[in-house]
């Protein structure tokens, strides 16, 4: 059964929501021990709303983190640009 489907919200409030959600999917995965329930279920749970698709602005994100802790400044500016262009495409 899909979840269920979140109410209108204005723009601004929408965004912040979304942020705030990407970021505690981040705060789950660098716990260095989650709870069954957490792993990773509600992580899932946060990918909402129509055309709320964060999948590949956070691979690209994802990238840029990679390449910044392996000292490659360069690709990591690159993914950084990807993802803020991808970003700009998300409703």
């Amino acid at each position: 059964m899909p979840p269920p489907r979140m109410p209108d919200l204005d723009r601004e409030t929408e965004r912040r929501l979304a942020a705030g959600l990407y970021n505690d999917v981040w705060r789950l995965m660098e716990l260095p021990k989650r709870r069954p329930e957490q792993d990773p279920d509600e992580m899932l749970l946060t990918d909402f709303g129509d055309g709320e698709n964060w999948d590949e602005a956070a691979v690209y994100e994802a990238l840029a983190r990679a390449y910044s802790v392996a000292g490659n400044r360069d690709e990591s500016r690159r993914w950084i640009a990807k993802a803020r262009q991808t970003l700009k495409s998300i409703k």
